[in-house]
């Protein structure tokens, strides 16, 4: 009966978030760092996969900050399914006040960083906190 009852207040905790999600537009995926975040920032997301759509959607939804620029190292290709991808190159006249990294993997989130601080954009520019998923 225990594996039972967890298994059940899982779907009904999933049933409740997807409900939420739907009647009030709240993100189900990854949580953005709305602390780190000033309301009304203009942000650059670095990566295209899971992490960086979350976050897309979750500014999009709520009006917090505007997306500037989504950019990757894969660009090319993670725009293939309709997403605006822009290589890094796409913000060097573009205005922000923040970058957030969105990778789960962290040793290439830090190789990401130190190419961003190579690149002359400050350290208190960029957001590399670990992703956080809502649901867990």
């Amino acid at each position: 009966w225990p594996r039972l009852r967890d298994g059940v207040h899982q779907i009904i905790c999933m049933f409740l978030f997807l409900a939420l999600s739907n009647v009030y537009g709240l993100n189900m995926g990854h949580q953005f760092p709305f602390s780190r975040i000033p309301k009304g920032s203009k942000i650059v997301l670095y990566g295209a996969g899971a992490v960086g759509k979350d976050f897309y959607h979750a500014l999009r939804g709520s009006g917090y900050a505007d997306v500037v620029a989504m950019i990757d190292s894969d660009y090319e290709n993670k725009g293939k399914d309709g997403w605006n991808v822009n290589p890094i190159d796409y913000i060097d006249d573009k205005e922000y006040d923040f970058i957030i990294i969105c990778m789960e993997a962290r040793d290439t989130a830090n190789a990401v960083k130190r190419m961003l601080i190579e690149r002359g954009i400050r350290e208190e520019k960029i957001i590399d906190d670990p992703p956080r998923f809502l649901y867990t």
